[in-house]
């Protein structure tokens, strides 16, 4: 008998953006490049499924409220939690990933296994 080959599970990265053709575009490609996603569009949802990721992925802009404190927030409950925050405009602080918007797959993946070499 054959022996059945092994699945390792996918990291979660948690997708933090609230316009919904970024965050459409971009869950695409992270499913493409083999995570799996959970999609949030606000700081409250991401604080809800922070617990489920293995990495974050968020936009700066968020409706209800500013990025750095969601990340300050996700690095209190979960301080070795890699996030990396996506921004045309500002360079994250120091102990963040960060990624210039507009990025393409090839930013998004260096990214990833930059903040989370796993």
């Amino acid at each position: 008998e054959q022996p059945r080959p092994v699945t390792l599970p996918r990291r979660v990265v948690l997708l933090v953006e609230d316009d919904p053709l970024i965050r459409l575009t971009t869950a695409d490609t992270l499913i493409d490049l083999g995570y799996a996603v959970i999609e949030a569009e606000d700081g409250a949802t991401a604080l809800a499924c922070a617990a489920q990721a293995d990495v974050v992925v968020m936009d700066l802009g968020l409706p209800d409220m500013p990025g750095l404190d969601l990340a300050a927030a996700l690095r209190d409950s979960r301080p070795a939690l890699p996030i990396i925050i996506a921004s045309g405009q500002a360079h994250a602080p120091d102990g963040y990933g960060w990624l210039g918007k507009p990025f393409g797959t090839a930013e998004l993946k260096a990214a990833l296994e930059q903040a989370d070499p796993q």
